[in-house]
């Protein structure tokens, strides 16, 4: 096969130089991480040359005491000293022999001699954009590309090579111009002879992160040392409150120079966006973020859709064409229509239409800028070239075995119970057809009820309420306006936690936009506050449009009684699905802190077990009883009958009964998802009934 034979999409005709430069905003931020590391460095520096000292006094001290009274404990005591020294030094020193590594065990690597088309490709692009080809090609099932590589701490100092790994899932959402765009924007990083300081940079940063929080190595050879005798968990101890110490100053530096760090990075991504503008045109690449957007969206329902296949021991012949089937049923949900190159036409409001947020602040810690402040910097380039309407999989030999051994590679940790049946496209397809019809609600109120449930109300009272004849009609109520009541308290409510988060610091930000008005940090509270009242009134209106609801299909509705225990049945599972949940989250509270990873003394576990046995558990067997003295479980009825009958004691001796807790975490779930799944299918039944009523 030749591996020419592909379409190269050309570069913008009119580049001006001068704009591949990095820009002024760029050079401030070197200059400011510069500035860190040089802080940091210092502080290392001292901290090393005190702890050198420090080993230094301890081992002559551990000396001294062995040889003035050789003696078995003393000896302890010597050999504890010198080793409290050596291990502040060591843990110091550590990251200098640290190498990271990606796990690529996700990952399928090609050569030339597989995919000749997709190198020559990326062999002419680099020559483009005047970077050095990757020495690895690696990929991955997800919409992504990156490029990336393994590194130390000598690495700073000796060329390391890059690798490039290119998500199979952005292959099958974008066109060959934007894969052409989004190529270069990675190469892009590393084309400009100022972005190695960016890449030097980034590698510092890497180190001071592994320095801080990658010590499990550590934690153990200091657990081995405190194993050994009493003497030694005295000086472990020791050891770590001075490290803990080092710690908190070594975070707060860390804190310091991230910060300008994400600055820096985000004008790297500007650069990187800029030297893909030039190659590919700018216009790919705002055409590509977009599709990437929507894609990684449709890719993540694939994922999850493929979770709950395995436990029925099921699983995909390939993912890619399931998520060509989801990009394209979404695009349809929202009425997208198709561009030239067959592909989903994202637009700006296609991509706000659930994005509601009325906040708006400068995140200081994010790494890229926000999509809208690119596509802003890529259309002032004004470098755009022709549309192409060739998919990126024409750079691929074999695509469709291809597809299939990456979707093989997806289920490599999945231990199944037995051979896994294997399902194609075509039942892919079917399965979540029928998914969508069951959990689908009548389309004749417009979205009214979606996303929420009915709140329970007094009937009588509002049977009582009602006037002989409703002014109000059935299409009065069920308008796009109503529709989009829910959708704006949720959004309220993620403005509302953001918000919190402001006010307890806990996003660092000095100030905030809110509906187009600048607000300072400290306003976040009362704006929380006044976002909450808007949401107590939205829900207000909810609540009154389903009381009118309820009340015309009374007054249409020749069987009256069927309306009102069709109703009342619904409250009824709503409340019970409230009680059980009030239940189970109290038994997740008496465990919590088991569940939250606490270190627990015997005499604190005897005593949460014990609470438990005579308080929750009591509580929550008697809600199973309930529940199956109604008939609301069914594929978890044995379960929760097994459990009723067994007298648990959750913990013995001086450990918990592992079995016994996963009886009971894995009971609390199951009942729970059974009972959501019977609360929806009454609520979709009970706006079917309704439905009729009110077309009667």
């Amino acid at each position: 096969m030749s591996a020419t034979n592909f379409t190269y999409p050309v570069a913008p005709s009119s580049v001006q130089p001068d704009k591949l430069q990095p820009s002024p905003a760029f050079k401030k931020q070197v200059v400011h991480v510069l500035f860190g590391i040089i802080a940091f460095l210092l502080l290392y520096v001292l901290l090393v040359v005190a702890a050198l000292a420090l080993a230094a006094c301890c081992v002559w001290l551990g000396l001294f005491v062995i040889f003035a009274a050789p003696k078995g404990f003393v000896i302890l005591i010597g050999v504890g000293l010198m080793a409290l020294g050596v291990l502040i030094v060591w843990f110091l020193l550590k990251f200098l022999f640290a190498v990271s590594k990606d796990d690529m065990s996700h990952a399928i690597e090609v050569t030339e001699a597989t995919q000749p088309k997709l190198f020559a490709f990326i062999r002419q692009l680099v020559a483009e954009t005047g970077t050095q080809f990757p020495k690895k090609i690696f990929l991955t099932p997800d919409v992504n590309a990156s490029v990336f590589y393994n590194s130390s701490f000598w690495s700073m100092f000796f060329p390391v090579r890059k690798n490039l790994n290119i998500g199979l899932g952005l292959v099958n959402t974008i066109n060959v111009a934007e894969f052409k765009a989004v190529m270069a924007h990675e190469f892009g990083h590393f084309s400009q002879r100022s972005m190695k300081l960016g890449s030097f940079v980034y590698q510092v940063n890497r180190i001071i992160y592994n320095m801080l929080y990658d010590n499990s190595g550590y934690s153990k050879l200091l657990e081995g040392f405190a194993n050994i005798s009493g003497i030694f968990t005295l000086f472990a101890k020791l050891t770590a409150f001075i490290i803990g110490q080092i710690q908190s100053l070594l975070q707060a530096m860390y804190k310091f120079v991230n910060k300008r760090y994400m600055s820096l990075s985000r004008e790297m991504e500007f650069h990187a966006d800029t030297v893909a503008a030039a190659v590919a045109g700018g216009n790919h690449l705002i055409t590509a973020l977009r599709r990437i957007e929507m894609g990684d969206y449709s890719y993540n329902e694939v994922i999850n859709e493929y979770n709950s296949w395995i436990k029925d021991n099921q699983k995909s012949a390939n993912l890619f064409s399931d998520h060509r089937y989801i990009h394209q049923l979404l695009a349809n949900d929202m009425n997208i229509q198709k561009a030239t190159d067959g592909l989903p036409m994202i637009t700006d409001d296609v991509l706000n239409h659930y994005n509601k947020s009325r906040v708006v602040f400068k995140n200081q810690w994010a790494s890229h800028p926000e999509r809208a402040d690119r596509e802003a910097h890529l259309q002032q380039l004004q470098w755009n070239t022709p549309d192409y309407t060739e998919s990126a999989w024409t750079l691929f030999v074999q695509p469709q075995e291809l597809q299939q051994q990456m979707t093989e590679k997806l289920y490599r940790n999945v231990e199944w119970e037995n051979a896994p049946t294997v399902a194609v496209t075509a039942e892919f397809e079917k399965t979540i057809e029928e998914t969508r019809t069951k959990y689908r609600l009548p389309q004749s109120y417009k979205g009214l009820y979606d996303g929420r449930v009915i709140e329970p109300f007094d009937l009588q009272k509002a049977v009582s309420e009602l006037p002989l004849q409703s002014a109000i009609t059935f299409a009065d109520i069920c308008t796009e306006s109503n529709a989009t009541l829910q959708k704006q308290i949720n959004s309220n409510q993620n403005d509302i936690a953001t918000l919190q988060a402001i006010a307890n610091k806990q996003i660092d930000c000095n100030s905030f936009d809110f509906d187009g008005a600048k607000y300072k940090a400290k306003d976040a509270t009362a704006i929380a506050t006044q976002l909450q009242q808007e949401n107590d009134s939205l829900a207000d209106q909810l609540k009154h449009l389903d009381k009118n609801v309820f009340q015309l299909a009374y007054l249409q509705s020749a069987d009256k009684s069927t309306v009102i225990n069709s109703y009342q049945k619904f409250f009824d599972l709503s409340k019970t699905l409230a009680d059980y949940a009030a239940v189970s989250n109290a038994v997740h509270q008496r465990f919590a802190p088991l569940l939250n990873g606490q270190t627990l003394s015997v005499e604190d576990a005897a005593r949460m077990t014990n609470s438990f046995t005579s308080e929750e558990e009591p509580q929550f067997k008697k809600q199973l009883n309930l529940l199956l003295e109604q008939s609301l479980l069914a594929d978890s009825k044995a379960n929760a009958l097994a459990f009723i009958d067994k007298h648990y004691i959750y913990f013995h001796g001086d450990s918990f009964l592992d079995n016994e807790l996963q009886d009971l975490f894995g009971l609390i779930p199951q009942v729970h998802q059974e009972l959501i799944e019977k609360h929806f299918l009454m609520y979709k039944n009970l706006l079917e009934q309704q439905e009729s009523w009110l077309q009667a």
